[in-house]
């Protein structure tokens, strides 16, 4: 994983697969605004959330996403958000894969969402629907060397 404060271009060399990610803050991607206050929110009582580095002060995925160009690879987009009806919460990972398009990468998966708690906690089963998502990602990338489980033994699988 790298935070978009070191995602430079020198990062992206080679890469087979782009996968971008963040919470949803005020129904969609992260704005400066919404950083700048993380910390006040990180503070209350009973959160043990903890605040990358400079997370409140530097790019975000929203400002990140427009230093794109150059780059064309296979995408996918993710985010984190409570669990409510998207329509009420939104979803950042929907405006991630859109931007991810117009920069020119091909949006491989439809954008997920992993629900949380309000300290920011995947909920129960949340990481198994994560680590499926991932090894569909795989497919994508590398179908003929996905892991497969044939008898109860790891392997690979065939084209």
């Amino acid at each position: 994983m790298i935070g978009v404060g070191r995602a430079d271009h020198a990062a992206w060399q080679g890469i087979d697969l782009l996968i971008v990610g963040g919470p949803t803050h005020a129904r969609g991607m992260s704005r400066r605004a919404t950083r700048r206050g993380a910390p006040d929110y990180l503070g209350r009582p009973g959160s043990d959330l903890v605040l990358e580095p400079g997370a409140d002060t530097g790019p975000g995925v929203r400002e990140w996403l427009g230093s794109l160009g150059g780059l064309t690879t296979k995408a996918a987009a993710f985010d984190t958000r409570i669990k409510a009806p998207a329509a009420l919460t939104g979803r950042a990972s929907k405006g991630i894969a859109k931007a991810l398009s117009r920069a020119g990468q091909s949006v491989a998966v439809p954008a997920e969402s992993f629900l949380v708690d309000k300290k920011g906690h995947l909920l129960a089963g949340e990481r198994e629907r994560a680590l499926a998502w991932g090894a569909r990602l795989a497919t994508v990338v590398a179908p003929d060397t996905v892991p497969s489980r044939r008898n109860g033994r790891e392997g690979l699988a065939s084209p």
